[in-house]
């Protein structure tokens, strides 16, 4: 089943921030790149294909033929991703017949004229994280400058959504800044927040109305969702994905609600086994103490501090 998304305050704020990119479109000399990050689960790309909803695409007669619009055109960037991979995954998308043959001239070439003929106003790259090679966390530099030549050609704005590590193909430079609308950052819900733990609890509840089950839930009880919070650690995608594992096992086994029996079960049986200390918030015996939000690991924190010594050193 899919769950619609909640329009909550942080979601309507993000919306506010993709729109006024969007409203951007054709009143200046150049186009503009704006940046939302956060960590998987928190909702971005959620966000993403909710405003893409606002603008379906449409069919158009140019000259005799039939060409299909897409206002807001979003395309998900390959992992580890190389130039090839990134223009063929643009190119795709628009409906290209080659998307992998050419140079990187024609790549873009061919990009600007597919934008332009398929009418896109924003150009949403998901997971753009993945133009960070997970090996060696160094960018992988001819996709970033491929983003950079788009951007030169004024054809559509540009959305980039991906985790925090991202943020660092667009380095400080006369260009990027004068052409950035800035870099928003989705937070994980946090229960010591008394705003993020009202709202938590409004999704759960909006969740809830798209079970289809003939009992209460109660989701949104304080201890229901306290529970949830503890399981996903402040990530609504996580507890999506919970809520979802939950509800096959209870219409499998004509349930009427979600028990906390049946939450741990799906807990039980998501649980990441590389994870420690894990403990299942579902139990009788399980903490009730709501735990930190979600972070960057800090083995991931300590590799990104080491590599960014390693480049102090190398230019000093």
């Amino acid at each position: 089943m899919k769950f619609a998304c909640v329009p909550v305050a942080r979601v309507r704020r993000v919306l506010k921030r993709i729109r006024q990119l969007h409203d951007a479109h054709g009143t200046g000399r150049e186009a503009n790149v704006l940046l939302i990050v956060g960590l998987t689960g928190v909702g971005k790309s959620v966000v993403a294909h909710h405003y893409e909803e606002f603008y379906p695409s449409y069919e158009i007669d140019e000259g005799g033929e039939i060409i299909t619009c897409f206002p807001v055109l979003i395309v998900e960037v390959p992992v580890n991703c190389t130039l090839k991979g990134l223009a063929g995954a643009i190119l795709t998308t628009l409906r290209d017949v080659a998307p992998t043959k050419g140079t990187q001239v024609e790549w873009t070439r061919r990009a600007v004229g597919k934008l332009k003929k398929h009418r896109v106003e924003i150009l949403i790259l998901n997971e753009f994280h993945h133009l960070v090679h997970s090996d060696t966390d160094e960018v992988i530099e001819e996709s970033a400058e491929y983003i950079k030549a788009l951007l030169n050609t004024n054809t559509c704005q540009i959305l980039l959504i991906g985790q925090p590590k991202g943020t660092r193909i667009l380095r400080p430079d006369g260009q990027n800044d004068r052409r950035s609308k800035g870099v928003l950052f989705i937070e994980p819900y946090d229960w010591s927040n008394e705003q993020d733990r009202k709202e938590f609890r409004i999704v759960l509840n909006e969740l809830e109305q798209h079970l289809g089950l003939p009992e209460r839930s109660a989701l949104g009880g304080y201890e229901m969702a306290l529970r949830i919070y503890n399981a996903c650690r402040g990530l609504p995608g996580y507890a999506t994905r919970l809520l979802e594992q939950a509800l096959w096992i209870a219409m499998d086994e004509e349930l009427p609600c979600l028990s906390m029996p049946i939450l741990a079960r799906a807990a039980e049986e998501l649980r990441n086994p590389n994870q420690r200390r894990w403990f299942n918030p579902f139990l009788e015996n399980a903490p009730t103490t709501p735990v930190a939000p979600a972070k960057i690991g800090d083995e991931e924190e300590g590799k990104l501090a080491d590599i960014a010594e390693a480049r102090r050193r190398r230019r000093s």
